[in-house]
């Protein structure tokens, strides 16, 4: 009868610990660099100071001006849009305290770039000045919008 060979033993020194080691490197290497690709993610298309349309959610097809770019949650807050109630305590800002209402942030992804010219919602491409100065381009009517 034969032993049984150390291939099949789960210890310290076998081959199927040496395996499951080096897939759980493998593993935590790759999530690290999906972590690192993720957070080198280039600007947003919609800045501070555009004017936007909401896509989808309780404010669709309402419009608005962009008062912040949260860029680390992917996040836009839009002026007159996406109001909450907040319930605060009084402090320097809110005197009185009570039920404040405010806007609050949503996805990016559900915002999208209102031409100033056309007044339409659009998608827009980068043109490359002669001067080295990269500028934003609507789709549908070819202004520029910087």
């Amino acid at each position: 009868m034969e032993g049984i060979h150390e291939d099949n033993i789960s210890c310290s020194g076998s081959i199927i610990n040496k395996a499951h080691s080096s897939w759980l490197i493998v593993f935590l290497l790759s999530a690290m660099s999906y972590q690192l690709i993720k957070e080198e993610k280039v600007g947003f298309r919609v800045k501070k100071g555009d004017t936007a349309i909401v896509l989808s959610g309780k404010n669709k097809g309402k419009s608005g001006r962009v008062l912040s770019v949260l860029t680390s949650k992917e996040r836009v807050i839009v002026e007159g849009l996406n109001i909450v109630k907040r319930h605060m305590k009084p402090n320097k800002k809110y005197k009185q305290g009570g039920i404040i209402e405010k806007e609050a942030p949503m996805h990016i992804s559900n915002v999208m770039l209102l031409c100033p010219k056309c007044s339409k919602p659009t998608r827009m491409s980068s043109a490359l000045l002669e001067s080295g100065k990269k500028l934003r381009r609507c789709k549908k009517c070819s202004e520029f919008i910087d």
